[in-house]
């Protein structure tokens, strides 16, 4: 392998202003470690378990307001490019050797997720590492969300998409296509057949959630929006005041939710945007309802 010459230039900071700005903290020293030591394939296994989506953030994220924007040496206008070393490591390993790693049995717990796009992809994977059943629900044919519907080609090769139909398909997840949920099977449906149901769908701006059955909720994080009250403040009941039975993303309700480690630790719903916040699935074991979304 002939490494790429901007991984010499890293600092290998202890403190790394990359891996803090980072959303998913992807671990930028120690997989620039591993690249120069020539373990390449550890360096992928590292980034793909942290991030199963690290294949398609070093593609379409935008490094400069992240890692490369955050990089020490910018104070000389010479920043690390480690979203290079990252498609390097990355790109090859997803449609090679990823796999979600289940354990050989079971923990015969069973979870139904509504939504196969980031959120949803990204839960099937952590779930199925802990032994948990998965049954993946999707109102589109295929998975992929976003990544696959709402990305155009040029910017993301869908071969790296169908890498994720092969992935949760090894680990035994099942999927089921062309389903609506609300129309095809209501959220009572599901939670009659499983141990806990994960709303990981799209809200589109006409969507309704019914609320009548859910117990908790948390909100956007104040410092992305300043009209948003603290996550350990909100109560449900103000929730509930302010927007009835019914909600409706971007109409009734003032804020688009958002999750935090801190909400999914201590409550049992939780409204969040996208893959990267379905970290926790410490509620689901424990047969509890979570709720992903992925609000923009």
């Amino acid at each position: 392998m002939i490494m790429n010459t901007e991984a010499n230039r890293c600092l290998l900071c202890r403190n790394a202003r990359c891996m803090n700005a980072c959303p998913v903290r992807t671990n930028v020293p120690e997989a620039m470690r591993l690249y120069r030591e020539g373990k390449a394939t550890e360096a992928a296994k590292m980034l793909f378990e942290n991030n199963p989506f690290s294949a398609i953030t070093c593609q379409v994220c935008d490094w400069s307001l992240f890692c490369y924007g955050h990089c020490v040496l910018n104070a000389r206008k010479t920043p690390v490019r480690w979203y290079e070393i990252e498609k390097e490591l990355s790109m090859p390993y997803l449609l090679g050797e990823a796999r979600a790693e289940v354990p050989a049995q079971d923990c015969g717990k069973t979870v139904a997720i509504a939504g196969a796009g980031p959120a949803g992809i990204a839960a099937a994977i952590r779930l199925r590492r802990r032994g948990v059943s998965v049954d993946l629900y999707d109102s589109f044919p295929r998975i992929g969300g976003v990544l696959r519907y709402g990305i155009p080609d040029f910017r993301l090769d869908k071969k790296y998409v169908d890498a994720y139909e092969r992935i949760l398909t090894e680990a035994g997840v099942r999927f089921h296509g062309g389903v609506t949920l609300g129309k095809d099977l209501s959220v009572k449906d599901l939670k009659a057949s499983h141990d806990a149901v994960l709303l990981a769908e799209k809200f589109d701006a006409d969507t309704v959630v019914n609320l009548s059955n859910i117990e908790k909720v948390y909100t956007d994080d104040p410092r992305k929006n300043p009209d948003a009250k603290p996550l350990d403040e909100i109560s449900w009941a103000d929730f509930r005041k302010m927007v009835g039975d019914e909600w409706v993303p971007g109409k009734n309700c003032p804020f688009d939710p958002i999750a935090s480690k801190k909400a999914q630790e201590l409550n049992l719903v939780v409204v969040c945007a996208g893959g990267k916040n379905i970290e926790n699935t410490k509620s689901i074991l424990e047969g509890k309802s979570y709720t992903g979304t992925t609000i923009r």
